[in-house]
């Protein structure tokens, strides 16, 4: 078995990442055509499959910020606002009759592609409140969600959300000694994150922006990282954390994909399970063959011009400019 010293911080995050990718999958799939039981399974997962995303994003986002305005910026609006729009206008196609009835909304939270939105929202939260300690911030946007939790609101998802990318923020500069804890604070971790996971399926779709529901998804996610450290590299963890490294191509791709697949397979009347696993199958198929030929398709995900910028800025600035 591998532990933290043997195995670098990219592979792990690759692999949560990966797990994530084929859980967002499987389990749009289970609400699209999954029936009472897949969206059960999608209830349990709930509090920890987007929460997850976010915090391995704000682990690296020390990392971002050093690089300096310039370079963060154009990285951000390549790699975040270029795809969003792109795919967003695919979206426009796939479901117009819902972009019509309510083009604020739909533009907002109405698709997948939220979570895209909320990210460059917290990148953007983030270069402003650079003095503030990332703790503080992510508190400050949990009270922020709280009082919107009754009701559907791109701020207080975008809020509820962006807390977990300032809260792994604040995990960076004590990730190395979490990784390295024995099991018993990982292992209560993991059942309080269980029996949280479980007290959600009864709420279905509804997320409450609670502090005692973000304390489950954050016990998840660290026990999530202590595990994954842990993986043996097998060829299937290796699989995975191809997925992983290609997150953005299975998230978008899986988006513009679900809803004309799941449909198709539901006018079969094939049942709840076979027509949940077969969008599965077909999705993710999909999506890994994107992400084959992602060298060929690069502008679909990464506006090109962003890194070509991103390159030319580094090198006037030179080794000091570089991160």
């Amino acid at each position: 078995m591998e532990c933290g010293e043997a195995r670098t911080r990219q592979t792990w995050m690759d692999l949560l990442r990966g797990t994530a990718m084929v859980l967002v999958v499987l389990l749009h799939a289970a609400l699209d055509a999954g029936g009472p039981d897949g969206q059960a399974f999608d209830a349990f997962l709930r509090p920890f499959r987007m929460p997850i995303l976010m915090a391995l994003s704000g682990l690296l986002l020390q990392h971002s910020l050093s690089k300096g305005l310039r370079t963060y910026a154009v990285g951000k609006l390549g790699g975040i606002v270029w795809p969003w729009a792109l795919w967003m206008a695919v979206m426009v196609v796939i479901l117009t009759q819902q972009a019509r009835q309510d083009p604020v909304a739909f533009l907002t939270i109405g698709t997948n592609l939220w979570f895209l939105q909320a990210l460059a929202c917290a990148y953007a939260l983030a270069w402003v409140l650079r003095p503030v300690p990332p703790a503080f911030v992510a508190v400050g946007l949990l009270l922020v969600a709280a009082p919107m939790q009754d009701r559907v609101s791109a701020i207080g998802t975008y809020a509820w959300y962006g807390a977990f990318f300032f809260m792994g923020a604040a995990l960076r500069p004590v990730l190395d000694r979490w990784i390295r804890v024995r099991f018993g604070w990982p292992l209560a971790l993991g059942v309080l994150a269980v029996a949280g996971g479980l007290s959600q399926v009864p709420r279905g779709l509804y997320v409450p922006y609670r502090l005692e529901d973000a304390a489950v998804s954050l016990a998840g996610i660290l026990a999530a990282i202590w595990l994954a450290v842990r993986v043996p590299r097998v060829a299937p963890v290796r699989a995975v954390e191809w997925i992983g490294r290609n997150s953005m191509v299975t998230y978008l791709v899986h988006t513009a994909l679900m809803e004309p697949v799941a449909g198709a397979i539901l006018r079969r009347r094939l049942g709840d399970a076979p027509s949940m696993l077969l969008s599965f199958v077909l999705v993710m198929s999909g999506c890994l063959v994107m992400t084959a030929i992602r060298p060929w398709t690069g502008w679909l995900y990464q506006l090109p011009l962003s890194t070509w910028a991103s390159a030319r800025v580094r090198a006037t600035a030179g080794p000091s400019g570089a991160g």
